[in-house]
């Protein structure tokens, strides 16, 4: 699951390779994301919530209001691996106490120059 910019649930599926992450949907490709282009990750401090972001940079960010902390987790494996191999260093991860929409980058914000 993705929020869009309207805060609705979309479901996705999301691909991690060494060279990007993919979003698909009905077996077409949505959104590449360069993994050079990923800034970071952002998690809830809050145990019980296991939504995260996934920070792009010059670029808006996704938002997943994920239910389940061993996915989260597997996710973050994943990316944090494929970064670390594109960029010989670690992918930074955010843990927050505020509501997530609170550091999330959105297309509106983009065309602002936000």
């Amino acid at each position: 699951m993705k929020l869009n910019r309207f805060g609705m649930k979309q479901h996705r599926n999301f691909l991690v390779t060494s060279n990007a992450l993919y979003n698909i949907h009905k077996n077409t490709i949505n959104r590449k994301i360069r993994i050079r282009d990923i800034a970071g990750l952002t998690k809830s401090a809050d145990t019980k919530n296991h939504e995260f972001i996934v920070h792009v940079e010059d670029d808006y960010d996704y938002t997943f209001p994920n239910t389940d902390a061993i996915l989260r987790d597997e996710f973050f494996e994943n990316l944090k691996a494929a970064y670390f191999m594109a960029r010989n260093k670690n992918l930074p991860v955010f843990k927050i106490n505020v509501p997530m929409k609170t550091y999330c980058t959105s297309k509106s914000d983009i065309k602002k120059g936000l």
